[in-house]
């Protein structure tokens, strides 16, 4: 019987809507269980949450819908397996310190120099490398529920674009292509 409450949760995390289940369906505690078991396993639920979400028989409409929309929002991200392609978030870290230290030199030349256009140029890739490495930390940081880290997952991979996200290729922290040359 297992496998049947197992196809069925399967088919009510998927459905567009919310199924109608009546509160006092005898057959709510055996779904519950096979949801969250399978919620937990499709990564839209943080094995943490648990007891949030399913545990009582007349909030069970609702807690389905939001583990439906939690379906339908995370059906395309990562899974957070692919965050192990990444640095650690201590690394990504010590690079967003190196990033906002470069951007705040950036900000101080510029009003130096009156904005010019390299300078501009410079800050607005200073931003788009702290973006990248601020989804790097946050989709590696343990304490975030796993639904968030996979979002995180899903912005690094929209930011870099999908060949360098599934090679693990990242920009640096700063555009180091903006550097000064030795000669």
């Amino acid at each position: 019987m297992v496998g049947l409450e197992i196809l069925l949760a399967a088919v009510l995390l998927t459905s567009p809507d919310s199924a109608c289940i009546a509160e006092d369906d005898p057959d709510i505690p055996l779904l519950r269980l096979a949801l969250t078991r399978l919620a937990v396993a499709w990564e839209i639920l943080d094995p943490a949450d648990i007891h949030h979400f399913l545990g009582q028989d007349h909030e069970f409409a609702r807690d389905l819908h939001i583990l439906q929309t939690l379906y339908r929002d995370l059906r395309h991200a990562p899974l957070l397996g692919e965050c192990e392609r990444f640095p650690h978030r201590e690394l990504a870290e010590q690079y967003l310190i190196v990033n906002r230290s470069y951007r705040e030199d950036l900000k101080a030349r510029i009003e130096l120099e009156r904005a010019n256009q390299e300078n501009l140029q410079a800050l607005h890739e200073a931003e788009f490398l702290f973006r990248v490495w601020d989804a790097v930390r946050n989709s590696r940081c343990a304490y975030y529920t796993v639904p968030a880290r996979r979002q995180y997952l899903r912005e690094l991979r929209d930011l870099v674009g999908p060949e360098a996200f599934y090679s693990g290729r990242l920009p640096p922290p700063v555009p180091v292509w903006r550097l000064p040359q030795s000669p």
